[in-house]
């Protein structure tokens, strides 16, 4: 051993006592995290201090599917509620956020849906559209219209009011509702621009 390594290992040594400071301190952090993230059974949380209430689900087979006009009320029969849906308007255009690609336009259709038992659930995945030939296209966000849908619930005297869009070829199309387990509630048929 070479004194001149004594030296070096001592001017090495802060960095190896940071190195291993940082190592344990990201573990530790990793357990918090870890801990924190986790679900705590015995603590339920409503979000608006609301008294929770109890949903009984639909038994039986689902309600058949009901053919939509446009502009007015179609009564549906959810998994958890009751109510109607209207399509206040459905309009084909080819401005947004992000312009559709060359042969394509946005299709916004704007929905109402009213509970008047239950409720009723409503979020993107529950909408679809399909071409004449059958090719079937989902949400988009590029319309500049106000999609971002999330997760929103129509319960009695509370309606929901949203659009839905979506980026597809201009044409007639057939836009469908599905319930929270995807069976169809209603169908319309839109015609195209």
């Amino acid at each position: 051993m070479n004194e001149g390594d004594g030296i070096d290992l001592r001017r090495r040594m802060p960095f190896i006592v940071l190195g291993a400071a940082l190592v344990i301190g990201l573990i530790i952090g990793a357990v918090v995290w870890f801990v924190q993230s986790r679900p705590d059974p015995a603590r339920t949380e409503t979000g608006n201090n609301a008294p929770e209430t109890s949903l009984t689900p639909r038994t039986g087979t689902p309600a058949p599917v009901q053919a939509g006009v446009l502009g007015q009320p179609t009564e549906i029969v959810g998994l958890y509620g009751t109510g109607s849906v209207v399509v206040n308007r459905a309009t084909w255009h080819t401005t947004g956020d992000i312009v559709p690609a060359a042969g394509r336009q946005y299709l916004t259709v704007e929905f109402e849906v009213t509970a008047q038992g239950g409720a009723i659930a409503l979020q993107k995945e529950m909408f679809t559209a399909y071409e004449a030939n059958k090719t079937e296209h989902v949400p988009t966000i590029g319309a500049g219209e106000n999609n971002d849908l999330g997760n929103i619930e129509a319960v009695p005297g509370t309606p929901a009011q949203f659009t839905v869009s979506f980026d597809l070829p201009p044409g007639a199309t057939t836009v469908i509702l599905t319930d929270e387990g995807f069976n169809p509630l209603v169908v319309y048929e839109v015609p195209g621009p």
